[in-house]
């Protein structure tokens, strides 16, 4: 769902995307410097910013869903999943399954009777874990208002025969739940992806957290870091990060994913092997790969926001995006389950010898950060004692689902892509 640039958006195509000085070469959208113009040009390239524009949150006052297309994408699944997007375009959210299973209907093949409904059932919970379904999964309702699930849909949709009950999802091996936050929403497994004609290849494989010299990149010219291999819970905590980001009055487009560097774009025999370059400037073959981003500016849109939300990645995967983010002049929000998950992190990073400054100044982490009264405190506290940090800002999954925050709460009034936040 593509949005034309407003009047105070730069065009893409008026991008001067690299500048030269005497230290080096610098990506014009996120201050990243390299004495190779290669990996600086390789680090915002055009076609992949407007592919992310293609679905950014532009407008604070009327949020849309979807993710990024990655380009890996294979075209059959690309075209349907386009087709659902222009249609749920033309409606309101209480007609967002019966235009969704129209869709599918088109789409789908002809299954027994009895497994109809189980069918439009799996790929409904495919759209919603791909965050295309506008208001899935069910959030907060108004009071006196009530939202069919997608299960309760799919046993009353008369032009799909067959039942879908409770035993029939915990007995398939095609979807499964996992928490976000105070409940369980629903997954699609890997499973599915084997068996759905029109879902294509399951992407997980692009979740790697940094790609270097790896085969699976050999032809493609530029990647995107693919959430769609993640759950419904973590892809609808990215969606909640982006719009959420996108409320802030410096922000002037958000959008998921973000990637920063190309992978390779031909097969050799060196592009074949691990690299051996050390220090924190990226090779010409890295790609680093976040949730979502934020970008400020009119004149020129410059990356002001890179943001994470930690899942089943290590410590030492984390902090190499965040040391990746230092070296540009973006803020890295890094989004955690509760305000535990900030120290048990803390620790983790110390313990393993990963930073170079104690993190606390005696020997009870979640002691010593406790004691602070708000987790902007916190984040205070760890920026003035931790100068790895000073650039991070954590954020927890409870202040976002409910609201208890606005972006202008964690970053300050001057706050702008540039600018450090200190």
């Amino acid at each position: 769902m593509g949005l034309e640039p407003s009047d105070n958006q730069c065009r893409l195509n008026e991008y001067q995307q690299v500048v030269e000085d005497k230290s080096g070469w610098a990506c014009n959208v996120c201050g990243f410097e390299s004495q190779r113009k290669s990996v600086v040009k390789a680090c915002h390239p055009k076609s992949q910013l407007n592919r992310e524009r293609d679905t950014a949150v532009t407008d604070r006052d009327d949020e849309h869903v979807g993710f990024v297309f990655p380009p890996q994408m294979n075209s059959k699944t690309r075209t349907v999943l386009t087709s659902i997007r222009q249609a749920l375009e033309q409606v309101n959210e209480s007609a967002v399954l019966p235009t969704a299973a129209t869709a599918l209907d088109q789409h789908l093949p002809n299954a027994p009777e009895e497994t109809q409904a189980f069918q439009l059932f799996t790929h409904l919970v495919w759209l919603q874990q791909y965050q295309v379904l506008p208001g899935y999964p069910v959030g907060k309702t108004e009071i006196g208002e009530s939202k069919a699930t997608i299960r309760q849909f799919c046993n009353s949709a008369t032009q799909f025969p067959g039942p879908v009950s409770e035993s029939d999802i915990q007995d398939s091996e095609l979807v499964e739940r996992s928490r976000m936050y105070r409940r369980k929403v629903l997954s699609v497994t890997p499973q599915f992806f084997e068996q759905s004609e029109i879902a294509g290849e399951n992407l997980a494989f692009y979740r790697d957290w940094n790609v270097s010299y790896s085969d699976g990149w050999a032809g493609v010219k530029f990647c995107s870091y693919s959430v769609f291999g993640e759950s419904t819970a973590h892809n609808t905590v990215v969606r909640k990060c982006r719009d959420w980001l996108a409320t802030h009055p410096r922000i002037d487009w958000a959008c998921v994913p973000h990637t920063i560097g190309a992978p390779p774009t031909m097969k050799t025999e060196s592009s074949t092997q691990p690299t051996q370059e050390t220090g924190s400037e990226p090779t010409p073959n890295s790609v680093y790969m976040y949730d979502f981003a934020g970008f400020t500016g009119t004149s020129q849109s410059q990356l002001a926001v890179i943001g994470c939300v930690i899942g089943s990645e290590s410590v030492r995967e984390m902090l190499t995006k965040i040391n990746h983010v230092r070296e540009t002049e973006a803020v890295a929000l890094v989004i955690v389950l509760n305000r535990t998950s900030i120290y048990t992190f803390l620790y983790e990073a110390h313990n393993q010898g990963l930073l170079q400054t104690p993190v606390v100044p005696t020997n009870n982490v979640s002691e010593y950060y406790a004691r602070l009264p708000s987790i902007q405190a916190v984040n205070e506290e760890i920026r003035e004692r931790i100068p790895e940090f000073d650039h991070v800002h954590f954020v927890t999954i409870k202040q976002l689902i409910d609201d208890v925050i606005a972006p202008v709460d964690v970053f300050p009034a001057g706050f702008s892509a540039g600018v450090p936040v200190k």
